[in-house]
């Protein structure tokens, strides 16, 4: 893990909390994160439940 100040930083920041994640209804994680992150798209592989997550996140 790494810091930086605000005036260093060069791209975007975002904070999900534990409470936000615990109030969507999903078993992963990932699934919470879909939607509310900028520059990262969370694809499910498969329908079936437990099926794996692609995560592709914008440079």
């Amino acid at each position: 893990m790494s810091t930086t100040t605000r005036r260093l930083n060069t791209g975007s920041v975002t904070k999900i909390s534990v409470e936000d994640i615990g109030k969507q209804p999903v078993s992963n994680p990932l699934a919470a994160l879909e939607g509310r992150v900028p520059g990262m798209v969370v694809t499910q592989t498969s329908g079936v439940p437990g099926a794996a997550f692609k995560v592709d996140i914008r440079r």
